[in-house]
């Protein structure tokens, strides 16, 4: 397997003039197996088992939440972890202990995503208000992030002896926002202190040479056998690309129970394309699925079954024996970048509130346990306009909310609205209106239809476009200009 991390994709064959296919089979009910139009397949355990329990956090639209970026280091060394936007988190030696309080030792994963703009507020299912003094109050965010770890798929837990530091990207350089640690067991946020503003000018990169030894199995996993309680997925791969797996026959690919966010509802979606790329998880890949501009990934490794697995086996050894005779005699001088400073992802510098910077700035703070924690400040709801609102679609059809919320395009918030009460908007500011409806689609009031909203005496109507939740998605993320 490769050192550098890169993506690479899947050839899928289309069988059909339609999108591509993900077809759930239960091994244990072959009366519920389908067959797939595509060479992308899964099969597994029955869909209702392993269904995930409601959660206090839960993504309004399947297939849409924001996905978790995966690390791995040892406990007793600790190490940085560099995410895709510039944040860092900073993990000291033996940082990890089990639920019992007894220290973890070994690889540990840790899984972490950041949220920076009402979209991924809102996909993220992660409630963006507080309740002081018994009054609602909305968070103004400066970046939220998500942080879990694991130890061989069970979750592990911060030494409390031990803070891990996170040096978060964002391009909010105010004092006046607060750290906050989301209780989803009390269901509220809890606030915890204040962080530390940094800002530095980007820096050039360096480059220095390295000797390194080169192993031809230094990423190499033993073959896994498949467990047939799990989903897994069929794939026509570009072996070409994966030189680590040309040699297996009957490869499969099984859902990691590190995937916390994996839902069995994903079966249903029909998928336009997928890409497998190199985890720096040894022994396994991400996988990313693609609808329009809707994505999802898992962590997924390779496995085999019966004849396959005891050939895969047998050519791993060979492979094993093959290195360590070899190893000795191979050096290789390879130029390896070091970042004294990264440019912030691309997406933080669009969307554009009256208190947002074009600086590169990090807002530091420590965390003394895993979960959702945001650098927030209250806000409250815009004002202006008052709004009783009746809702409809473009028919005159009376509309039905799960959710309903609402982005005035100056503040990097999300509202959420009860559609049976009165709220209140700025009519001078730019604003969006969108809802989740009970079929899943998403429906959304324009900000030229705000500017021209009719009213009929002391009500507001609100004749709203539906459409399902991809082209929805859209539509809002155009408006907050990702």
């Amino acid at each position: 397997m490769k050192n550098v991390k890169s993506s690479i994709r899947l050839q899928v064959f289309l069988l059909s003039l339609f999108f591509l296919c993900l077809f759930v089979s239960c091994q244990n009910d072959s009366s519920k197996s389908e067959k797939a139009n595509s060479l992308v397949e899964l099969s597994g355990a029955d869909s209702d088992s392993t269904m995930p329990k409601e959660n206090f956090i839960k993504s309004p639209c399947n297939g849409a939440d924001i996905p978790y970026e995966s690390f791995s280091l040892t406990s007793e060394i600790g190490g940085e972890l560099s995410y895709s936007s510039g944040s860092k988190l900073i993990v000291k030696p033996n940082s990890f202990v089990d639920e019992n309080g007894n220290p973890v030792n070994g690889e540990i994963v840790v899984l972490y995503r950041e949220f920076h703009n009402p979209v991924d507020f809102f996909v993220s299912g992660i409630p963006m208000n507080y309740d002081t003094l018994n009054e609602k109050k909305y968070f103004e965010s400066a970046g939220m992030i998500d942080v879990l770890a694991f130890k061989e798929g069970k979750p592990v837990f911060l030494n409390p002896g031990k803070k891990l530091n996170v040096e978060l990207q964002s391009q909010y350089d105010g004092t006046d926002y607060n750290v906050y640690f989301l209780d989803t067991v009390s269901k509220k946020w809890n606030y915890i202190g204040k962080d530390k503003v940094i800002s530095e000018p980007l820096k050039a990169l360096k480059t220095e040479k390295k000797e390194v030894v080169v192993s031809v199995t230094q990423n190499m996993a033993a073959p896994r056998l498949a467990n047939k309680s799990k989903h897994r997925f069929n794939m026509d791969v570009n072996l070409n690309q994966f030189p680590e797996l040309a040699s297996y026959k009957g490869i499969m690919f099984e859902v990691s129970d590190l995937n916390t966010n994996f839902n069995s509802k994903l079966y249903n979606v029909e998928w336009d394309n997928a890409i497998l790329s190199e985890s720096n998880i040894v022994g396994n890949y991400n996988l990313k699925l693609f609808k329009e501009d809707t994505s999802f990934s898992f962590i997924v490794y390779p496995v085999f079954e019966g004849v396959n697995y005891e050939k895969a086996m047998l050519d791993f050894k060979s492979k094993i024996k093959f290195s360590n005779e070899q190893v000795q005699n191979k050096k290789q001088t390879s130029v390896v970048a070091t970042k004294n400073s990264t440019k912030p992802n691309a997406d933080l510098s669009v969307f554009m509130p009256e208190n947002k910077t074009v600086k590169d700035i990090k807002r530091a703070f420590e965390i003394n346990k895993f979960g959702v924690w945001n650098c927030d400040k209250f806000t409250d709801m815009p004002h202006g306009q008052n709004v009783v609102g009746e809702y409809a679609d473009a028919a005159g059809n009376k509309l039905d909310f799960i959710s309903l919320f609402f982005v005035d395009k100056s503040k990097n918030a999300l509202f959420d609205i009860n559609p049976s009460k009165k709220w209140t908007y700025n009519p001078k500011s730019e604003n969006l209106l969108w809802g989740v409806l009970r079929d899943n689609r998403v429906a959304v009031f324009s900000p030229p239809q705000f500017r021209k909203l009719k009213r009929k005496e002391d009500r507001c109507y609100f004749s709203m476009s539906a459409s399902d939740n991809v082209s929805a998605l859209k539509e809002i993320k155009r408006f907050i200009g990702l």
